[in-house]
């Protein structure tokens, strides 16, 4: 218990580095390249870059604040250099002048503006990403292990306002864990979480969630809340976000009574894209018990994923969970570190 204590202090410490050195590169790197995409429709659309992601492009352009471009329909990606500025024309040498009647004058056409294509209305699309992991050790203690994750994405940018979206994101995690021939892991979520844009950077957000924990002594568990977030940054690199609400969480144990009732949620994630194929996320959140303020639970979970091929990409996971209201028997606190495979689509 006190190794693990200790451990758990130590990736606070390192997580909380980390994010002070994310601050400093996101306000060292705001800046947005213009670019011009052929997409394979034959349309052409250009604009600035707001993100670059794995499955899409989100661009700003004179018709949309913000456009989202699935990768798989751009054909040609154009980066656009700003002209030269051309040499000042050289004056005519100047004619003799002659008595002469003067000419009428020529009725001028006005100059027809560039045909430039209207991008189309943006479309909703969908992004997603599956993890497994699974590891065996037969020595002095045998033990096999088995993960896996799926997150699955909708994005849609409102009708009225392009610069404005809607978005739900969908999970799917389980773990099962035999050490010694006893079961020592036996969990599984499903969550679910719709957020919409408010305001410029203001959004709201509904969730719901179900799963059980036998190793917890949980046999089932629900989840349901609401609340109110900020877009702290957005950049073509980094994007941070902060949130605050209210959930109803009931627990239903197997060695003791139900429990059941109201928290405060207070929460806060990150992306940072260091490279083309190399991304760190991260997020926080932290629950208290409205009706006995003594009871809370804490949870940190950090991921740095390498895209080594194509859609593929190893993942390392650090999980850090932390809980005052356990059923008799059970740890308070849990530490995983954990390797996986990855595959975006």
């Amino acid at each position: 218990m006190l190794s693990t204590h200790r451990l758990s202090i130590r990736f606070i410490y390192f997580l909380l580095g980390i994010g002070l050195l994310i601050i400093a590169e996101a306000c060292d790197s705001l800046r947005a390249d213009q670019v011009v995409l052929h997409l394979k429709s034959g349309d052409v659309v250009s604009g600035t870059i707001l993100t670059d992601h794995t499955n899409e492009i989100v661009i700003s352009n004179a018709w949309a604040k913000t456009l989202s471009v699935p990768v798989g329909e751009i054909a040609k990606r154009e980066i656009i250099s700003p002209p030269p500025q051309p040499p000042a024309p050289t004056p005519p040498p100047a004619a003799p002048v002659l008595a002469q009647k003067k000419p009428a004058p020529t009725p001028q056409t006005p100059a027809q503006a560039p045909t430039v294509a209207k991008p189309a209305a943006p479309k909703g699309t969908w992004h997603g990403n599956v993890t497994v992991g699974a590891d065996a050790l037969f020595s002095t203690a045998n033990q096999q292990d088995y993960f896996g994750k799926l997150n699955l994405t909708y994005e849609q940018a409102y009708r009225s306002n392009p610069q404005k979206f809607f978005r739900n994101t969908s999970q799917l995690e389980g773990e099962y864990k035999k050490t010694d021939g006893l079961v020592s892991a036996n969990r599984s979520n499903i969550n679910n979480k719709s957020d919409f844009d408010i305001f410029k950077l203001n959004y709201g957000y509904v969730s719901g969630g179900a799963g059980f924990d036998y190793i917890s002594k949980i046999n089932s568990k629900y989840q349901a809340g609401a609340g109110i977030g900020r877009h702290m940054f957005r950049t073509s690199s980094f994007a941070m976000n902060s949130e605050g609400g209210l959930d109803y969480q009931t627990q239903n144990r197997s060695n003791a009574s139900s429990l059941s009732s109201f928290y405060g949620r207070l929460a806060e994630d990150l992306t940072w894209k260091i490279r083309k194929n190399l991304t760190f996320t991260q997020k926080i959140e932290f629950y208290s018990n409205l009706e006995q303020l003594s009871q809370y639970r804490f949870g940190l979970n950090g991921n740095l994923s390498y895209g080594f091929w194509q859609n593929l990409s190893l993942n390392l996971t650090a999980d850090e969970n932390y809980t005052t209201e356990v059923a008799p028997g059970v740890r308070r606190n849990e530490f995983e570190l954990r390797l996986t495979l990855g595959m975006n689509f």
